[in-house]
């Protein structure tokens, strides 16, 4: 199992990109960070397995995290 992680500029655009997948049926996991100062915000989506293929039709816009 690998990781690859994109970004995105900030919490708005990971909640278009939450709403995008979910409209596209692609399943995903949100992460929120539970403690202060950011008390439930919206931190990552965990992609659950898929062919590369199919994801990289949904994700290909995004930048990767270097």
């Amino acid at each position: 199992m690998y990781f690859i992680t994109l970004e995105v500029d900030d919490e708005v655009a990971l909640h278009r990109e939450a709403v995008k997948l979910r409209k596209a049926g692609v399943e995903f996991a949100t992460i929120r960070e539970p403690d202060a100062p950011y008390n439930g915000a919206l931190m990552a989506l965990g992609l659950f397995p898929r062919r590369k293929e199919e994801l990289r039709r949904h994700l290909s816009s995004l930048r990767k995290l270097r």
